[in-house]
């Protein structure tokens, strides 16, 4: 029997076209209804990635917008309470001015302090409470990191500092200060708030040319190492040797020359020029011309009685020898032969607390210091100058 292939190419082709037609007319009113012309993968994948990349670029933008107004709400947050922290320090000012006043009584002084008193803690209780989503935004604290992009590294970042009346040297923070004690501190000759502050030892300042011992930076260290103990901290303070009163006659006829050792370093000098003011000008061009050195620089005080200063910024200590020639204090307005020591300062690391100093077993001279109680705004100050018994350094 015969084998008969039963089939209808004309109707399987129109079949095809129909659904080619339909397929058509679907991506038509899908482009339609959508108005993207790629609405899928199947339509155009090198142009969805692109449209895919573009839309990410764009909604990224969008949130790093709303992060960059949410960033300048803060910054306007924090400006808001610095206007209102420089009004309160504006207007305490305008107290102390007022207060300085010879017209006022004690009476009108108190009221002004007072006044002054309520704007200090308000300064305190702005840079304590201002904060923006919790955040506070002036105890010293902030930093952050925004987000004004859309890509990775596209940020803005920034900090406030502490901003606290304490901070702006306001507050009520008791402070002490001590200048150039005459010795080493010994273990006993020191206690602070009950602690007791151990010795001062040499390996602690490696600035000073002699007597590394007794200088501030020593003193400094030992205090600093029991601050933990006693909530007091303390920095060293700039150290300066007055000059000596110059005795110089007119025409050179006082001419001295020679050189001085400062703090290790030979230094040639030579005076006797028309007047006290040249020889002053060149003692501190000879001396300043070596600072790098010796860590001094010299200062011209303006008149012969005050000579020339010499100041370390680091407080080391300065040590001046007349080593040859015939130079003295007098010709050159330098300090006599000696070591001078600096001070330094305590401060209560808490606002409102006292410092309390006392000697234990040892001499508290050797500290600089006197013993007492020092509330808030108090300060106490002692002067003491180191040398050997023949003048020269030890």
């Amino acid at each position: 029997m015969p084998q008969i292939i039963n089939t209808n190419i004309a109707s399987l082709t129109a079949q095809r076209n129909l659904n080619s037609s339909q397929s058509a007319n679907r991506t038509a009113l899908e482009r339609l209804s959508s108005g993207l012309r790629i609405n899928s993968a199947k339509d155009d994948a090198a142009g969805l990635a692109i449209s895919t990349r573009f839309s990410s670029q764009i909604r990224g933008l969008s949130v790093a917008i709303r992060n960059a107004g949410d960033g300048i709400s803060l910054a306007q947050t924090a400006e808001g309470a610095l206007d209102s922290i420089t009004s309160s320090l504006q207007r305490l000012r305008e107290l102390a001015l007022q207060s300085s006043n010879a017209t006022n009584s004690d009476v009108d002084r108190e009221a002004l302090n007072a006044e002054a008193q309520q704007l200090i803690a308000e300064i305190s209780r702005t840079g304590e409470q201002t904060d923006f989503n919790g955040t506070n935004l002036l105890d010293g604290k902030f930093a952050a990191s925004f987000q004004v992009g859309a890509n990775r590294g596209e940020t803005v970042s920034f900090s406030i500092g502490e901003l606290t009346a304490s901070k702006l040297g306001g507050g009520r923070t008791a402070g002490v200060s001590a200048i150039g004690s005459g010795g080493s501190l010994q273990n006993g000759d020191l206690v602070i708030n009950g602690a007791v502050i151990g010795p001062s030892v040499a390996s602690d300042d490696t600035s000073s040319y002699a007597n590394s011992s007794s200088s501030a930076i020593s003193k400094v260290a030992a205090i600093n190492r029991a601050s933990d103990t006693s909530g007091v901290t303390a920095e060293v303070l700039a150290n300066v040797a007055a000059g000596s009163a110059q005795s110089v006659a007119s025409g050179g006829a006082n001419a001295t020359s020679g050189s001085i050792r400062l703090n290790g370093v030979e230094i040639a000098l030579a005076t006797g020029d028309v007047d006290d003011s040249a020889d002053r000008q060149g003692v501190v061009a000879a001396i300043n011309a070596r600072s790098g050195e010796t860590g001094v620089i010299a200062v011209d005080s303006g008149t012969r009685f005050g000579g020339v200063n010499l100041v370390a910024e680091d407080g080391r200590n300065i040590t001046v020898e007349f080593t040859s020639g015939t130079l003295t204090s007098a010709s050159t307005g330098l300090t006599s032969q000696e070591t001078t020591t600096g001070g330094y300062t305590l401060r209560a690391e808490n606002s409102g607390t006292a410092i309390v100093i006392s000697e234990s077993t040892g001499d508290i001279s050797n500290s600089g210091l006197v013993a007492g109680t020092y509330s808030a705004n108090t300060a106490a100050v002692a002067t003491s100058v180191r040398t050997s018994e023949d003048g020269a350094p030890v």
